[in-house]
């Protein structure tokens, strides 16, 4: 019989409710048990309200709800709109609700200042009770001590009324926003193998591991708890009923006496269904952990609890054993299984004393090792089994008796004890050819996942390849380096990040802030680059070193969003977000003084010329003119209906330019004030303005997202530069006014001024709040709202191109490295100095195209064979001709080579004829007959034992220097040119059909063959110090690096704009390569160029993976190996002429 509703019986039904619609619904059963203990129609009328609640709502909020209009009122906002949703509340806009729970509601929001999106917690309406405004305290005081990658990050937290005037008050904390699906959602969407849910949840052990060396044991984890994000990262949320382990049990935690349970209930450790709080520690988390691994793995709980009473779940959960993984899936036992069974131990003391154990352990079986659970794993489940089956176990108990009794017996008969002997020997025998098996077993899943390792290795590279050329760095960037900070040491993936820095040259990034980065200025010496934020300081930094120099900071606690440097780079004007300009003396550090008068942010700052005056705007709507040496303010210039945004001096000092808002640029005298000119061309508002250096042209960009040039003098626009690349953020002209640099959403653009050509694109990691040029153009930095700077090499001196030349060209270095050698298709030569890039001899040496040319042992002499049938040598000094030898054949550029001692010279001397000749006198020594076709090429091995011709009849013969063929290496084609190793013994030969073959001593058959051209591969050469590393030009216009021990390319390059490469020469230290092609054109490449960017780009890139690599990092080696690089002299090619300006896209 139901109890009536009595006024009491209504007001304790009343009061329980609202308490309950404080508790978090995993707690509630327990709640009710408790408090409705003796009275169990209470507690169900209770759940039954509860469970109305919700619905209660959504019909209330719902469009066509029938008493909406009477809700809401005529004049109200839509009924299904959230009334917070477009409010402020303590500094944040609320966007859309994006969550909610039984205490509180999640909202997206934008913070004000800093400007970003957060995710916003508040409080529910009527439910601010001081012991709720307490726990909303407490989860953000626990969030607030966790910095780590898979935990979302507390940004503020406080409480203020819920309208103004009213004294209710609504609790709220700010944190990070996270994009991403709940665990096993993230799971069902994406179906990840076994293999990525395993190192999905190392990961979330890494992040619990940070909380509990914070000191803070999460209690409530489950899928639910932790997102995943759309880069694969896990994100932990919701520590409200965390505990510090370093605080007092009874005033931290949040109804947790003893007898109350914390969490939800099917991720419950056993000591936590218990209720008792002081047993809980962080193995409790290792427990729920194994409870959401065993969910991911299989879809369902280790405990069946549904339909169960809270007594009866945490019995269960307290007593029986779970499910094994092996009951569900098959395929989950073994080492993934026992890892799953030591979390979830009953025994906490049996588990993973730490999320870290845990984490390492899973990590092991990903990488194929031993895993630490089953270490004693054997002993320790036969105890188990004894436990859970006593009279068994005392039933084998007795029969052991009686077969040790019998044993005793039995060991008195000598034949038994022979046998027993022999029986002894045959399992010893047995044992010791398993244990050999298992080893080989060991060695080839060892060798199996070496190779598995090697090719996710190579696979990420080659997608970081792929994005690169797709524009997308950041994702090329993670994919690249992620393999590179594995092993520094690896050609592979060093060579990958040269190829991906010379597609996108950022010479060097840095976090200079903790926040968004709005202002940043590369002095005009060129010393170092000013940087400013949101956190208000004005930070210095050193482009050499990368390293900070100084640090300035007002104490206004204000955002920094404009700074100026001026021209003799001794004093920095820092203009904040409550109008305040602050002036630093930039060698000692401190403020000089403030120009006071802007009401609002300023928005720009500009030095004259002279240094003597600066120009500050504002969203006062106001420009100002000051005198720097006295900080008075000299004038205003009003005007503008709308936020002033940029304002410049022209190059005379005569006018200021101004841009606003209101979509207007304004032309001001310095001298009246008065404003002379007005112009209008743009569509919305205008954000930058650029003056060329001769003041020619005037540059504008905006929200409109079209750079609009302008003829100063005439004051009409010149042309419009349109691209896809959003609002125009920051727009500079180069020193020599040729180029114009815009920045937007996507990309840094190149354009030329003449042409309105697009010149060159720099991809973005994110949109540029900010950026400048270094003095001389050559550089820009830009700033990000991630608080990085980054800067770009926007004329990479990489390659020193050889022009003025005809036709096909040749290039070589001489042995000593002093002097590069080019030849060309009128049969000239050009000796240039390779250290400065200056030519010092040029002379006509043949009548007609030279292919071939080689300097001696000690450079002092060169050798040239000429399509004209003749072989010179020249002595390169004083470009005289030493010898004239007829009789030549010059199909390749290897048809001629000095033997190493320079005593002796080959060279292809009719159809099948190879010649040696005596030097300098021309004596001919030997002339051997070689098969029946064309000779192609002939070659010296580097200590003269064996010589390598090829000829038309698809073979590379080998001799000995007595003319001996000593064996023939069979190709699938003709071998244009071949090439020994300097110390390995390995040769190389560029072939018609495309590919590289390359040999082993000893072998006929090639061991490796190279694809990757697609036309002639017309010269190849080893690296002079690493035998590996193989060069290639071919006639598909590229130059190649392979690495010949893994068969894999390294780089491409390419440098003819689509004409062919002809040859590929190392320079005797291997770090400059040249290369002739067919367009009257010869290049040098400085292959350590891109070296400097891998080094400025290393400590970042660091910080970046560092949580994601974990003990897979090689940081020392890394960055050993960074600072070298910017120790190293750099540009090596600073001397030679500069590149002629990039081709338009």
């Amino acid at each position: 019989m139901s109890a009536p509703m009595t006024p009491e019986r209504w007001k304790r039904l009343s009061d329980l409710f609202e308490r309950a619609l404080e508790v978090p619904e995993s707690e509630r059963d327990a709640f009710l048990h408790r408090e409705c203990g003796r009275d169990p129609e209470l507690a169900e009328q209770i759940r039954s309200l509860l469970e109305l609640q919700p619905r209660a709502e959504r019909f209330l909020n719902a469009p066509d709800a029938p008493l909406s209009p009477l809700l809401v009122g005529p004049n109200a906002d839509p009924p299904f709109a959230d009334p917070l949703v477009g409010q402020r509340i303590a500094g944040y806009r609320l966007i859309k609700r994006i969550g909610e729970g039984g205490m509180g509601v999640v909202y997206l929001a934008e913070q004000l200042r800093p400007r970003r999106t957060v995710a916003l917690k508040i409080i529910r309406t009527g439910l601010a009770t001081p012991s709720a405004l307490r726990r909303f305290e407490h989860e953000a005081h626990i969030l607030g001590r966790l910095h780590h990658p898979g935990i979302a990050q507390i940004y503020e937290a406080g409480a203020c009324p819920e309208e103004e005037g009213q004294t209710e008050v609504r609790g709220f904390f700010a944190m990070e926003h996270v994009r991403g699906r709940r665990l096993d959602l993230y799971a069902a969407e994406h179906a990840p193998s076994t293999a990525d849910k395993l190192a999905l949840m190392a990961r979330v052990a890494d992040a619990v591991q940070h909380a509990h060396t914070k000191g803070v044991i999460h209690r409530d984890l489950k899928p639910s708890n932790i997102l995943v994000d759309e880069q694969g990262q896990p994100k932990i949320l919701d520590f409200g009923v965390a505990r510090a382990t370093d605080s007092d049990v009874n005033l931290t935690t949040v109804r947790t006496s003893v007898g109350q349970l914390v969490g939800t209930l099917p991720y419950m450790s056993p000591e936590q269904v218990v209720g008792d709080p002081a047993d809980v520690d962080t193995r409790s988390d290792v427990y729920a952990m194994g409870v959401v691994l065993f969910e991911l793995l299989t879809g369902r709980l280790p405990h069946d609890l549904k339909s169960r009473s809270v007594p009866e779940a945490a019995r269960i959960i307290r007593d029986e054993e779970p499910a094994r993984l092996s009951s569900v899936d098959k395929t989950l036992r073994g080492d993934v299984e026992t890892i799953v069974l030591k979390a979830l131990e009953k025994n906490k003391a049996q588990r993973y004393q730490s999320a870290a154990e845990f984490a390492l352990d899973i990590r092991r079986f990903l990488a194929g090792e031993p895993i630490d659970a089953r270490r004693d794993s054997a002993l320790y489940m036969l105890r188990r089994q004894l436990q859970r089956y006593r009279s068994a176990a005392a039933a084998a108990a007795l029969a052991l008796v009686a077969l040790v009794a019998f044993a005793v017996y039995a060991s008195r008969q000598s034949a038994a004890s022979r046998r027993h002997a022999l029986l002894e020997s045959l399992a010893r025998g047995e044992a010791v050819a398993a244990r050999e098996r298992a080893e080989d077993e060991r060695a080839r899943a060892d060798q199996y996942a070496e190779r598995l390792r090697d090719e996710l290795a190579v696979s990420a590279v080659e997608q970081g390849r792929l994005a690169a050329r797709a524009g997308n760095i950041n994702l090329a960037e993670t994919l690249i380096w992620r393999e590179y900070l594995k092993d520094p040491s690896s050609r592979y993936t060093r060579w990958a990040l040269w190829e991906l820095y010379s597609r996108e040259p950022a010479l060097f990034s840095v976090i200079a802030h903790q926040s968004p980065v709005r202002a940043v200025r590369w002095a005009p010496g060129g010393l170092f680059i000013a940087t400013a934020g949101d956190d208000g300081a004005v930070r210095l930094w050193s482009p050499a070193t990368l390293s900070r120099i100084a640090s300035l900071d007002a104490g206004r606690n204000a955002a920094v969003w404009a700074l100026a440097i001026s021209p003799d780079s001794r004093t920095i004007a820092a203009g904040d977000f409550f109008g305040a300009v602050t002036l630093w003396d930039v060698a000692s550090r401190t403020p000089i003084g403030e120009l006071s008068g802007h009401t609002n942010l300023v928005t720009s700052i500009t030095f004259s010329a002279d240094g003597a005056s600066l120009l500050t705007t504002s969203q006062d709507r106001t420009i100002r003119l000051w005198s720097v040496a006295d900080r008075s303010e000299r004038r205003v210039f009003r005007g503008h209906a709308a936020s002033v945004n940029a304002a410049l001096f022209t190059p005379d000092g005569r006018t200021c330019v101004s841009a606003s808002n209101d979509g207007e640029i304004r032309l001001w005298s310095i001298q009246t004030g008065e404003c002379d000119a007005t112009l209008s061309g743009h569509a919305g508002t205008i954000l930058q303005l650029a003056i060329s250096p001769d003041g020619a042209r005037l540059a504008s960009g905006g929200s409109g997202r079209d750079v609009v040039v302008w003829n100063f003098h005439t004051r009409e626009p010149e042309r419009r530069l349109s691209a896809p690349n959003g609002t125009v953020r920051t727009l500079h002209f180069t020193p020599d006014g040729r180029n114009l640099i815009s920045g937007g959403w996507w990309w840094l653009l190149s354009w030329d001024v003449e042409t309105g050509r697009r010149a060159r694109a720099f991809a973005l990691p994110e949109a540029a709040n900010a950026a400048h040029l270094s003095p001389d153009g050559s550089f820009a930095v830009a700033g990000f709202d991630s608080g990085e700077i980054r800067a770009w090499d926007l004329a990479p001196r990489a390659a020193a191109p050889i022009t003025g030349l005809s036709g096909r060209t040749a290039a070589v270095f001489s042995p000593d490295g002093a002097w590069l050698a080019v030849s060309d298709g009128a049969g000239t030569v050009r000796l240039i100095e390779a250290r400065s890039g200056r030519p010092a001899h040029e002379w006509r040496a043949h009548g007609d195209r030279i292919r071939s040319l080689q300097f001696n042992h000690d450079a002092s002499l060169l050798a040239t064979g000429s399509s004209d049938g003749h072989v010179r040598l020249w002595s390169p000094g004083a470009a005289s001709l030493i010898a004239d030898w007829p009789g030549h054949l010059d199909i390749t550029g290897g048809s001629i080579g000095f033997r190493p001692d320079g005593a002796v010279l080959a060279n292809a001397a009719g159809r099948n004829a190879v010649r040696f000749r005596s030097v300098p006198d021309g004596a001919i020594l030997d002339e051997w007959r070689v098969g029946d076709d064309e000779i192609l090429s002939v070659r010296y091995r580097p200590d003269g034992a064996a010589i390598a011709t090829t000829d038309r009849e698809r073979l590379v013969r080998l001799w000995d220097p007595g003319g001996a063929e000593t064996s023939r290496l069979l190709a699938d084609d003709a071998p244009w040119t071949t090439a020994f190793s300097p110390s390995s013994g390995r040769i190389a030969a560029g072939l018609w059909t495309k590919a590289i073959l390359v040999w082993t001593p000893g072998e006929e058959a090639a061991a490796r063959r190279l694809i990757g051209h697609s036309a002639l591969v017309s010269d190849v050469q080893f690296h002079p110090s690493e035998p590996a590393l193989l060069a290639s030009a071919s006639a598909d216009g590229t130059i190649g690096l392979w690495d010949a021990d893994l068969g894999r390319r390294l780089l491409t390059i390419d440098g003819f704009g689509g004409w062919e490469a002809i040859t590929a020469a190392f320079s005797p230290d291997g770090r400059l390569i040249a290369a002739g092609g067919a367009s009257g054109e010869a290049i040098v490449w400085d292959l350590e160029y891109f070296d400097r960017h891998i080094a400025g780009n290393t400590r970042r890139m660091i910080e970046r993976l560092r949580a994601d690599l974990g003990g897979e990092l090689r940081e020392k080696e890394a960055l050993h190996l960074a600072d070298l690089a910017l120790e190293a002299p750099w540009p090596r090619l600073q001397n030679w002429p500069r590149p002629a300006q990039p081709a338009h896209e």
